[in-house]
């Protein structure tokens, strides 16, 4: 009764809540919840087994009451930071509307999304102690509040004008793709669109008349947001996100899991048929993501951003990704017949025949590494780069290759020697691209050409039989850029 008078007066039922009474509900809410729900385990197991079976009981209807929180607020979450036009009188233009949220307070915004925050990183230490284990009625609950908050935060929190509220939102995103990956995975692209500003195709049907609301969206991004904080926040939740989605050919099968398991029980008023065909991910693999939306990103930020922090933010998301692909990519072509296909597979990757999307997808990360790695990156910019490049093991072998004390994966780098350089070389030989972009392709082309020219001058070849070679093709064009 108590989190539920002041959920009420910060939901303003009555239409006679001030801005202070909201403020003062949500902090003490945030309070309550904390001493509630944030005490720890001091590890002393001595209690006698009557005690220990009290402590259980205990710790049960504590977590039933959190996550019955957690959907509560998170019905409040949904409300209040929602966006609904409103109409300007006093503007300019008779008629005007903006789209605001209904919470006109940017600080108790910010309460709103620390008290979601708060919730559910409470929800996930609980069922880490629990090793995981959620009964059927527990877990339908979390997947529609979960999947209520993903909408709200697609739609508005992201987009919010307070930075603080934005980048509390990032972490948010982060602590659910912990909590209810199957959620977020539904999210998705969805979630992408805030933070990139890219709506491709993998973002399901876009209409015509949406291109306006696309453009908009791509300039008030939180990848090119002001604040580099905010940027590497951002990163952060892009590679949360995509963390969650199926591998490769499983993303359909998965897709029509999560649908069944969403018709099995879950709520219809949290989940419904627009959630899963405009922001749902079913049909998107991780692997088509990076390749349309995220890769890209990634690529302009450790290009064109300026911060060291964000580089390296950028570089820490490509190692997390690497860590989870399987780098089993074997050349059956001849280097004269893989030159010509780079161009249509960077663009075309579902259709090249000449390589897989996962190849593409793992050659594309390396090639961002190597980029890392040149002398146009900062120290704590290199650094990261060979730490992330060193983590990676191919599928086929474990040879290293030291370079500047570190070791780097030989097999790996061997193996897709060819299609790196391929993306490397179309990327320098862009004609509309800027001058800073081509810069920073022409410093990954030397890192790359000083690691295979002592290989190519020792014939040296991995376990997978592939060699470091260069073809007439590849040296006119080297030679033309």
């Amino acid at each position: 009764p108590v989190v539920q008078t002041f959920l009420s007066i910060i939901n303003n039922d009555h239409d006679s809540s001030t801005e202070g009474h909201r403020e003062t509900s949500a902090e003490i809410l945030k309070g309550l919840f904390h001493r509630a729900f944030g005490r720890t385990d001091d590890g002393n197991n001595d209690d006698t087994p009557n005690q220990n079976y009290a402590m259980q009981q205990e710790q049960q209807l504590l977590q039933q009451t959190l996550i019955k929180m957690f959907q509560t607020c998170s019905q409040t979450f949904q409300k209040r930071m929602t966006r609904c036009e409103l109409s300007n009188k006093g503007s300019f233009h008779h008629g005007a509307t903006t789209m605001e949220p209904m919470e006109s307070s940017e600080h108790i915004r910010l309460l709103l999304v620390e008290i979601m925050l708060d919730l559910g990183e409470y929800c996930l230490t609980s069922c880490r102690k629990d090793c995981g284990e959620r009964d059927e009625t527990n877990s339908k609950v979390i997947i529609g509040a979960t999947s209520g908050i993903c909408t709200t935060l697609a739609k508005s929190t992201l987009l919010d004008q307070y930075p603080e509220v934005q980048r509390a939102a990032c972490n948010l995103v982060v602590i659910l793709a912990g909590l209810c990956p199957l959620a977020v995975r539904m999210n998705a692209t969805g979630l992408l669109v805030p933070l990139t500003g890219r709506m491709d195709d993998a973002f399901g049907n876009v209409e015509q008349s949406s291109a306006s609301l696309t453009a908009s969206i791509s300039k008030k991004c939180l990848f090119r947001h002001r604040h580099a904080k905010t940027r590497c926040k951002a990163v952060d939740a892009s590679a949360a996100i995509v963390m969650c989605c199926p591998r490769g050919d499983s993303a359909s099968d998965n897709g029509c899991q999560d649908a069944n398991a969403i018709d099995s029980g879950v709520q219809q008023s949290m989940i419904t048929a627009d959630h899963l065909s405009g922001y749902g991910s079913n049909s998107s693999s991780m692997e088509q993501i990076l390749q349309d939306t995220l890769l890209p990103g990634w690529e302009d930020l450790l290009k064109m951003d300026s911060s060291a922090s964000v580089q390296t933010a950028v570089l820490k998301s490509l190692g997390n990704v690497a860590s989870m692909l399987d780098w089993r990519y074997s050349p059956t072509l001849s280097v004269s017949e893989s030159t010509t296909s780079a161009t249509d597979a960077q663009h075309h990757p579902a259709n090249t025949s000449k390589m897989d999307l996962a190849s593409m997808v793992e050659a594309r990360l390396l090639s961002l590494f190597l980029m890392g790695m040149s002398a146009g990156s900062v120290n704590q910019v290199r650094s990261m780069a060979v730490q992330q490049l060193t983590s990676i093991r191919s599928g086929n072998g474990k040879s290293d290759i030291a370079t500047n004390g570190q070791n780097l994966p030989l097999d790996v780098l061997m193996a897709y020697f060819h299609p790196m350089l391929e993306l490397i070389l179309h990327a320098c030989s862009q004609d509309w691209a800027l001058c800073q972009s081509k810069v920073r392709s022409l410093e990954a082309l030397q890192v790359i050409l000083s690691i295979a020219i002592p290989l190519m001058n020792s014939n040296t070849s991995s376990t997978s039989g592939a060699k470091v070679e260069l073809s007439n093709g590849m040296i006119r064009s080297i030679m033309d850029i």
